[in-house]
């Protein structure tokens, strides 16, 4: 458990440096230098795309999707909390961020099978990290409450759940080390 904030800062940037270093390779492809807090709302969105690709494509309405969750970083949700942290030198505005994410989320889809690994380590720390700043928060607000609800929302907005999808998310879930959500 975290005591003080300064604490805090410290594992905050062991994080980013972490989640850099999983995705490394993504981003080396990608050509991709965010800021901490792009990267933040990157991985916190990054589950879309595991329950989008979850039957093996992305058909148009998934496509739309990926339009809809991209448009929520033009309504200001980026948080501006992680950049008083240490941050790589020539990373992206959040403008350019913006312009970006959904060609990001849609190559993500296109490419699961050689980004998925990195994906779902790269949320495993983050529900870590989430738990280690707040483990009495309400459940609710956990993290790992809210990825799994997007991701059974994308599911059930695409015409409900198949066995295909069910079966895909649940191997996704144990990945995680879910069992009691």
């Amino acid at each position: 458990m975290i005591k003080n904030s300064e604490e805090e800062k410290e594992r905050l940037i062991r994080f980013f440096k972490e989640i850099r270093q999983i995705l490394f390779t993504y981003l080396e492809d990608r050509n991709l230098i965010l800021t901490n807090s792009q990267l933040f709302g990157f991985v916190l969105i990054s589950p879309v795309t595991l329950a989008i690709t979850s039957d093996g494509n992305v058909d148009l309405a998934e496509t739309t999707m990926l339009v809809d969750v991209a448009s929520y970083f033009e309504r200001g949700i980026l948080t501006t909390d992680f950049d008083s942290l240490p941050q790589p030198d020539n990373h992206i505005s959040d403008k350019e961020f913006k312009k970006i994410i959904y060609s990001e989320l849609r190559h993500l889809c296109f490419n699961i099978k050689k980004y998925e690994n990195m994906l779902i380590e790269s949320l495993k720390r983050l529900l870590i990290l989430d738990e280690e700043l707040d483990p009495e928060a309400n459940m609710r607000y956990a993290v790992k409450f809210r990825v799994k609800e997007m991701m059974n929302s994308v599911i059930y907005n695409n015409l409900g759940v198949d066995s295909i999808e069910e079966a895909r998310l649940k191997e996704i879930w144990t990945a995680l080390g879910w069992k009691d959500i």
